[in-house]
């Protein structure tokens, strides 16, 4: 084997390490960041309306803490299904981002009454944002007016 030969198989080798590498990285944020959702550590709550059971989750990890409000597969259809949870109750440091996660067939839009954020979801879509001010914060759907929730944010 000749010298060229060593560092051609030399550098395959690599490429190919680094590429697993890179993979192995990407998997371990998607894990840790809100939208990917880790179900070890994960703290369920169920609630029943006329229309079904539906749930919600608190997820926490050593780095980062955040809850989680869906928007319910069927919401749009005029079954006046809310937000799960409808009013959130989140701490400053603890779980102040809040990830929204479009559960539904069709966009869903969010809106804070008093225009901190303006959010379209596709469907199967999240979206998130970190409260940094305590207070009571109202939003909406203005498309579906049973669409609505509050996220109390304390200090």
């Amino acid at each position: 084997m000749n010298v060229r030969s060593a560092v051609s198989i030399f550098l395959a080798i690599f490429i190919v390490a680094a590429v697993i590498l890179v993979a192995a990285v990407a998997a371990y944020f998607a894990i840790q960041l809100p939208g990917s959702f880790p179900t070890k550590t994960a703290t369920p709550t169920t609630f029943t309306t006329a229309s079904g059971s539906y749930s919600y989750v608190t997820y926490s990890d050593q780095n980062l803490s955040y809850s989680v409000i869906y928007i319910v597969e069927g919401a749009s259809l005029g079954k006046e299904i809310p937000f799960s949870p409808q009013n959130a109750t989140v701490v400053i440091g603890q779980n102040n981002t809040v990830v929204w996660r479009n559960l539904d067939t069709v966009n869903q839009t969010i809106v804070e009454n008093a225009g901190l954020f303006n959010e379209t979801l596709a469907p199967q879509q999240n979206w998130n944002y970190t409260f940094t001010n305590p207070g009571t914060y109202s939003y909406s759907n203005p498309n579906l007016p049973w669409e609505n929730g509050t996220v109390s944010v304390l200090s």
